[in-house]
């Protein structure tokens, strides 16, 4: 609603520039088509004046804005189904004004209609270019489209012929053209009083022109002026145009007007730098990353911090429910989903506990609290985690067989982790060696020792199937022979034991103990399987010596 509002504000200020430019400088002029062509244009104009944004041209957006997401704290939400937003002052407004719309258009359809029955009960005098009407009613005579309507009776000849010049020159130049657009833009801004000053400016300089019109083929002045009393007061329709529709004074005083210089022109270029003000002032800046070079971007601190990871939804409860526990700002509060994950409730869990069975009942148990985080380990104590990290050339890899175990209090012996080893899978045969490019040939693609894209120097592409005998013996005739990928040299795996303590771990191969070097000289493919004892197991076990652990190794017997 708010878009619309703002555009309607700077439509009527649109609106308003172009009448207070015309009232101060184009007014008093006697270019009666150049004031047309101003108030009808750059009226139109200003409903177009808001829609545009001169950043566009101008800047060169970035795009490198950061894009901000904003969450809703927990206790802004409401307990209960989410019920519809009630009406706001702006919704009120825009009510109001669609209100106006549609009534001021239902008067426009109503003086159609009147103008209609009134051409259907009236008399045609004449078809040519200029149909003329003759009417019963006491009427002003007036013209619409190509139509003249008048009360013959109520005038004498040599009027009649003033007043149809008169209204020759609104049809010759369709003023109708112009009195539509006024009432449309009086029926789509009812509320602002600068479009009912422009519809009374287009109105009257339209008289203005066809005042000019009748005095430039001759007629006396004067005489024409008295004619422009006798009809005053008489009945008029508004949607037409009327021989005094605009205030009698205001037209004979431009009648005796001096003709404007021509120099006079030069105003209408002042309305350039109203158009570029109104821009401007219309503009919307795009926001400017301000976040520095190697800066770091700022934290963001959420409001609502879930139990469970953003990107998984637990599965409902045996009520059909999903309940998680959020935190804030120190407060838990248990939030209470369906199955598509739409709010129902949100309340915190000291009013949980207080009605906890009517709750479980309802929608179920919280769920337990996630396990602990593993707590830092203290200053100064060792976190050894003893890792066989394989052989070289990468070919095996350690993967450990359990979670990693708390850190111990400082002071004691360095805790020893069980692992295994997993071999890395195989490294791909090396491709094969694409033959010698033939002149013709600009590039040849041979994939997985399967297929072969040959893209010719014309543009043309040949595909073959290398695992199809035929096309395998084809592409060889032409191209040459395929050479077989070279063989991959495997070094000789080697074992590399790394602990993080400071002390040595008890290693113990087949029953007897060893040195680190005598467990790095095994061959990892001998080595049947690896246990680890730690703490009070190994002391107990092994006595003193395995107080920093032990790793016992044993290695597959032979027959």
């Amino acid at each position: 609603m708010h878009i619309l509002l703002t555009y309607l504000l700077k439509l009527s200020i649109s609106l308003a520039a172009v009448y207070l430019f015309y009232w101060l400088l184009l007014r008093r002029l006697t270019f009666y088509r150049w004031n047309r062509y101003y108030l009808l244009g750059y009226a139109a104009a200003c409903f177009f004046l808001p829609l545009l944004n001169i950043y566009q041209w101008l800047d060169q957006n970035d795009s490198n804005n950061a894009v901000l997401l904003q969450l809703p704290r927990v206790d802004q939400i409401t307990e209960g189904a989410v019920q519809l937003e009630s009406w706001t002052a702006g919704t009120w407004l825009v009510t109001a004004f669609i209100a106006g719309v549609i009534v001021m258009l239902g008067r426009m359809a109503v003086q159609y209609v009147s103008l209609f029955r009134l051409r259907s009960r009236a008399v045609l005098l004449a078809t040519d270019n200029l149909r003329i009407y003759e009417v019963q009613q006491p009427i002003i005579p007036f013209s619409f489209g190509s139509s003249v309507f008048i009360n013959t009776s109520r005038h004498q000849e040599a009027e009649l012929k003033e007043i149809i010049k008169h209204e020759m020159v609104h049809v010759r130049e369709r003023h109708t053209i112009d009195m539509v657009f006024a009432e449309l833009l009086v029926a789509l801004n009812w509320y602002n009083p600068f479009a009912w000053l422009l519809r009374h400016a287009i109105r009257q300089n339209l008289e203005f022109i066809a005042d000019e019109g009748v005095l430039a083929h001759g007629i006396d002045r004067r005489q024409y002026q008295y004619l422009l009393l006798k009809v005053v007061g008489q009945q008029q329709f508004s949607m037409a145009n009327h021989l005094n529709i605009s205030a009698l004074k205001n037209r004979i005083n431009m009648m005796n007007t001096i003709r404007s210089a021509r120099v006079h022109l030069v105003k209408f270029a002042f309305v350039l730098p109203v158009i570029a003000v109104l821009l401007l002032a219309f503009r919307r800046e795009p926001q400017k990353n301000t976040t520095k070079e190697n800066q770091a971007p700022a934290i963001v601190t959420l409001t609502v911090a879930d139990t469970l990871p953003q990107h998984r939804m637990p599965p409902p409860n045996e009520k059909g429910y999903i309940l998680t526990i959020a935190d804030n700002i120190g407060e838990c509060v248990v939030i209470i989903k369906d199955r598509q994950g739409k709010l129902i409730r949100a309340l915190t869990l000291e009013d949980w506990n207080k009605d906890s069975n009517a709750f479980e009942s309802q929608y179920g148990k919280i769920p337990p609290p996630p396990p602990a985080p593993v707590p830092p380990t203290p200053p100064g104590a060792p976190a050894p985690v003893v890792v066989l990290d394989g052989v070289r050339n990468d070919k095996y890899v350690v993967v450990p067989d359990q979670p990693a175990q708390p850190a111990q209090p400082a002071g004691l012996a360095a805790p020893v982790q069980e692992v295994r080893i997993a071999p890395v899978p195989p490294r791909p045969p090396r491709p094969a060696k694409a033959p010698k490019l033939p002149a013709n040939v600009s590039m040849i693609i041979i994939k997985d020792n399967s297929t072969a894209t040959v893209t010719l120097k014309n543009g043309k592409k040949e595909n073959y199937d290398l695992s199809k005998p035929d096309q395998r013996a084809q592409f060889e005739k032409k191209y040459g022979r395929i050479e077989a990928p070279e063989p991959v040299e495997l070094a000789e795996p080697v074992v590399s034991i790394t602990a993080n303590a400071p002390t040595t771990p008890l290693y113990i191969i087949d029953g007897k103990e060893a040195d680190a070097a005598t467990v790095r000289a095994l061959d990892p493919h001998s080595i049947d399987r690896i246990e680890v004892f730690k703490d009070a197991e190994a002391a107990k076990t092994y006595g003193e010596k395995g107080k920093n652990g032990v790793i016992k190794l044993t290695t597959k017997t032979i027959n």
